[in-house]
């Protein structure tokens, strides 16, 4: 088995503040339920999208959902109107906790996006490439 650090990604991952809101999807909605103490509203809970790239997107959150939890993704522009930027579905690949607040890191793989979700997902790279230069 490799070390975590002999793995190479295969796309480029950029680093990102986007709001975000995510839960599961309709099959998975009887195995893993948001409840509204957890801050849900709709079966999605508010939190942060910190890195994407073309294979998934990595979130802190305030509420564990288990691996291989099938979701959908909401990202949001920052600001006053915030508009939305792309909606899309994924699987959790992993789930780890941060501290003990607590609070966590989704992993997350993309799942099937489809010819408007990769136009979104440029859009969305192209703002953060003209932000990193």
């Amino acid at each position: 088995m490799p070390s975590a650090a002999a793995i190479i990604r295969k796309v480029e991952r950029f680093d990102v503040a986007i709001p975000a809101h995510l839960g599961p999807v309709a099959a998975h909605s009887g195995v893993v339920r948001l409840a509204p103490p957890a801050g849900a509203k709709d079966g999605l809970i508010e939190c942060n999208c910190v890195d994407i790239s073309l294979a998934g997107a990595g979130f802190f959150t305030t509420v564990f959902l288990p691996r291989l939890t099938r979701i959908r993704i909401k990202l949001f522009s920052v600001g006053d109107a915030p508009q939305l930027l792309l909606t899309c579905e994924a699987t959790v690949r992993r789930c780890i906790m941060t501290d003990r607040r607590p609070a966590y890191h989704l992993g997350c793989a993309f799942a099937d996006l489809t010819e408007e979700q990769q136009r979104q997902l440029d859009v969305i790279f192209a703002q953060v490439g003209e932000e990193t230069h």
